[in-house]
């Protein structure tokens, strides 16, 4: 079982206190399922969503709608991406870097593009210890025909020397 933590000012935001009870019940659903993880995007389909909360399918287009109109989630094709929510948890350290890796290697190239589109949208740049960490491309990437993926020790080597040429 997972641990989420939850920022009890949800309840008095001012976004929240808008909404409607089916929409709350929604937002914070998104925000707690198990399924949500340390990149915030993870997979969850529209018939989860409904037989959870017991929606009907004109409920969830609506609400989603609400919560994508509003930049709050970003919805595709069974997808779900979380827009704020690293300002409520920052998840750092290697262990954590690399469960991050995992998580996005798993992820396939359509829906890793959309997911980076919008991770990169609207958000301050990243700073760690003063330095704007450029991003890094560490995918995996076909070379004639055959996936190669880079290690997580080479990724580390490659972020080290970005941060001595800048």
């Amino acid at each position: 079982m997972k641990a989420r933590t939850f920022q009890s000012k949800f309840w008095t935001d001012s976004f929240t206190r808008k909404l409607k009870p089916l929409e709350k019940l929604m937002f914070n659903y998104l925000i707690t399922n198990e399924k949500v993880n340390i990149i915030f995007c993870y997979e969850l389909s529209d018939e989860e969503i409904m037989f959870n909360l017991s929606l009907s399918q004109d409920e969830l287009q609506r609400t989603k709608k609400l919560l994508q109109d509003n930049n709050k989630v970003i919805f595709n094709n069974g997808w779900v991406y979380l827009v704020n929510a690293h300002k409520y948890e920052n998840y750092t350290g290697e262990k954590n870097d690399r469960a991050k890796e995992i998580l996005i290697s798993q992820m396939n190239n359509e829906i890793y593009s959309w997911y980076k589109a919008n991770k990169d949208r609207g958000m301050d740049t990243p700073i760690h210890k003063g330095i704007a960490i450029p991003p890094i491309d560490h995918r995996s990437e076909t070379i004639d025909k055959k996936p190669e993926t880079i290690g997580y020790q080479e990724f580390v080597k490659k972020r080290k020397e970005l941060f001595k040429s800048g």
